[in-house]
């Protein structure tokens, strides 16, 4: 009977040594050695930038819409438009078929002339028009639902961070 017992302590001291190897291994770091801190992507310093297409807070925009236009306040660093730059995440509650986001394409340098209409005016001077594009039978997304809050977000694909930059929303 004895022997049952003893053979019982040992195991379960065997487990709680167990256990706290455990804890110490993770309380030093050894608990996790592919993690990376994700943040939310930004803007540089000082860079102003605006939605302009479609216009903030419209109303009836399609469901299809092919592009979106952002303006900054100067040109975008050469990182932005290059390998993977920068695109525009559309994002939204998620629905039956719709997985609440449409990811844009990198951002391409566009003119006003260009950018479709109504349209709206970045409230800085001189600004410089990117756009990104969608398509969405090329790239899985859906078409945007009807009659939904859509917001706009900057998305940097050089990085692990996620989109948290908002330039603006709309309604389709």
């Amino acid at each position: 009977m004895f022997r049952n017992h003893f053979r019982m302590i040992r195991i379960v001291g065997s487990l709680v040594a167990l256990a706290a190897l455990a804890i110490v291994a993770v309380g030093c770091g050894g608990g996790c050695s592919y993690c990376t801190t994700v943040s939310k992507c930004t803007v540089p310093a000082g860079m102003q930038y605006s939605l302009v297409y479609p216009v903030p807070s419209s109303t009836g925009n399609p469901t299809n819409l092919s592009e979106v236009v952002v303006a900054t306040s100067g040109t975008l660093p050469p990182t932005w438009m290059t390998g993977n730059g920068w695109d525009i995440v559309l994002n939204y509650t998620a629905t039956g078929a719709y997985p609440g986001s449409a990811l844009g394409g990198e951002f391409t340098a566009t003119t006003p002339s260009a950018i479709p209409t109504p349209n709206a005016t970045p409230a800085f001077a001189n600004p410089s028009y990117f756009q990104s594009t969608f398509s969405y039978a090329s790239n899985a997304n859906a078409p945007l639902p009807p009659g939904t809050s859509i917001t706009a977000t900057l998305n940097n694909l050089n990085s692990s961070c996620y989109p948290g930059v908002t330039i603006g929303t709309f309604s389709t």
